[in-house]
């Protein structure tokens, strides 16, 4: 049996479907690769999106925690400070009576006296006018107290000045001159209580070291 050789038109079809099946094989692979390629940038977004809510979460972490210890450490020093208040109070209500006690032991030792009645006398001198000038003193005072006085007012240079004894003063001079007049006496030092008390809890304050210690 002889075989028929293959026509022009057969030779044709086959290369035909050869180039066929090669464009089909290149279009494959462009496909997959196309496929591949955008499976990839899948991923890396994925990742890149993974990463940044990541990223969000830590630091939504970090910011509460952050912001917790800010809290915390708000609360400690509101107790601090309320602490170190209440502290501060009970120092001054302690402190407090004692004060017209210690203004009366000092007026009542002659030694702190005299430099009383120096401090008075030069305050007098720089805000008062150069007089003349009104002097009371406590009325208890005898001739040794009196003297001293009019010794002090010779060492301050004060000539014009008439003095009076005050049955109301306990210690303290009030002076006066022009219509003003500086008061020395317990109520007067102690009748800006705020201030007073200012001066009281700073001293205490500068004194708690060394008691400490």
């Amino acid at each position: 049996m002889s075989s028929v050789a293959p026509t022009a038109s057969d030779l044709q079809a086959a290369a035909l479907v050869e180039e066929i099946a090669r464009k089909v094989g290149e279009a494959r692979g462009e496909i997959l690769a196309g496929a591949a390629r955008e499976a990839e940038e899948i991923r890396q977004r994925a990742r890149a999106k993974a990463r940044r809510q990541l990223r969000r979460v830590i630091d939504e972490m970090r910011a509460a925690e952050q912001q917790r210890i800010a809290q915390l450490r708000a609360e400690l020093d509101t107790q601090r400070s309320r602490g170190a208040s209440a502290q501060s109070l009970a120092a001054l209500a302690q402190a407090w009576p004692l004060l017209g006690e210690a203004i009366r032991r000092r007026w009542a030792d002659p030694a702190t006296r005299a430099q009383w009645l120096d401090a008075q006398l030069s305050q007098a001198r720089a805000r008062l006018h150069a007089g003349p000038w009104q002097i009371s003193f406590p009325a208890a005072w005898g001739d040794a107290e009196r003297t001293v006085l009019r010794d002090k007012l010779a060492q301050h240079r004060i000539v014009d000045a008439s003095l009076q004894a005050d049955p109301a003063l306990a210690s303290g001079l009030l002076i006066g001159a022009a219509g003003a007049r500086l008061d020395s006496s317990e109520p007067a030092l102690l009748a800006d209580r705020a201030a007073v008390e200012a001066a009281l809890l700073a001293a205490i304050r500068r004194a708690a070291p060394r008691s400490a210690a």
